[in-house]
């Protein structure tokens, strides 16, 4: 840690053998430089864009207009008529992308790339936290993502600081297009338990990581293990089985778990009260809620109300 702090580190104790700090200490480099893509504009003729992408982690927010795109044989096509979309992309190869241009459109829209490298250590990750899903995928992974009310804000905040160029421009794109990057990937981090003593095998891993992205799709809907197994192509005992395997605990307590993150997410950035967090982490009461909350966090719900988050 000193010397990543600086040069010619030293320490000198008044009282060699007594405790010096107590709490958290850390000295860290980011290493992350995002690269951020801004459109506000009218699409005065209708043309055909092709670009070949460096490997990279793609958060796109559409704010307005529609996103007509095909990255190699994915397509990736949504609208913002009702709404802002949000789409990410993950590559560890060069891809080709292919976009649509629409006479007459308005498209304003944000995409924040940071190469894959980078993507573990922007996480931070602790030893009880599993990566993404998609980091283990060598191939294309293409998914769409609920931006929150902070994402669209951050997003607006980007085209902003675009369109004006204000003192300190860099820097302030750089921590909005951060935050949007922490927003995305917040969705589909896990926090795992120890494993059992049998290994999982790839097959049984890749059938887990696709019943876990389509519980992270799904969360505010009903969870029904039949209607997860038959979506999902496996047996309700075999989905039970490789989700337990590969993530130390079952289907109702992890979505339990990403729902009380989401509510916590929710109450930090000032989206809902702690009762409306209670009912979209599934709670019918509060007090239920407050003590799971405290239960899964180290303190009440309350607390986020007073958190002030950049």
């Amino acid at each position: 840690m000193s010397a990543r702090a600086g040069s010619d580190y030293s320490l000198s104790l008044e009282k060699p053998d007594a405790p010096l700090l107590e709490g958290c200490v850390s000295v860290d480099s980011m290493g992350v430089d995002p690269r951020v893509h801004v459109t506000d504009a009218v699409e005065i003729e209708s043309a055909d864009v092709n670009i070949v992408l460096p490997p990279s982690f793609t958060v796109v927010v559409v704010l307005e207009g529609p996103l007509d795109a095909t990255l190699d044989d994915i397509a990736l096509r949504s609208s913002a008529t009702h709404g802002p979309q949000g789409h990410f992309w993950y590559h560890r190869r060069p891809t080709r992308l292919h976009r649509r241009l629409s006479s007459g459109t308005r498209v304003r829209k944000v995409n924040v790339s940071i190469p894959p490298s980078a993507v573990a250590d922007m996480l931070r990750l602790e030893e009880d936290t599993g990566p993404p899903g998609f980091l283990e995928d060598d191939s294309l992974v293409v998914q769409n993502w609920t931006p929150s009310r902070r994402a669209i804000r951050l997003a607006e905040g980007i085209i902003e600081a675009a369109n004006e160029r204000p003192a300190l421009y860099r820097l302030s794109m750089g921590i909005s297009a951060l935050t949007l990057l922490h927003d995305a990937l917040s969705q589909f981090v896990v926090t795992r338990r120890p494993l059992s003593d049998v290994a999982v095998g790839s097959r049984d891993a890749a059938r887990a990581y696709r019943v876990r992205n389509y519980l992270l799709a799904n969360l505010r809907n009903d969870i029904e293990l039949a209607r997860i197994a038959r979506d999902t192509g496996m047996s309700v005992s075999t989905l039970q089985r490789v989700f337990k395997r590969t993530f130390g605990r079952t289907v109702f307590e992890f979505v339990r778990e990403r729902r009380l993150e989401l509510a916590r997410i929710s109450l930090r950035c000032g989206e809902v009260t702690v009762g409306e967090a209670a009912y979209l982490a599934g709670y019918n009461s509060a007090s239920n809620f407050s003590t799971a909350f405290r239960q899964a966090f180290g303190y009440p719900p309350s607390h986020c109300v007073d958190e002030i988050i950049i």
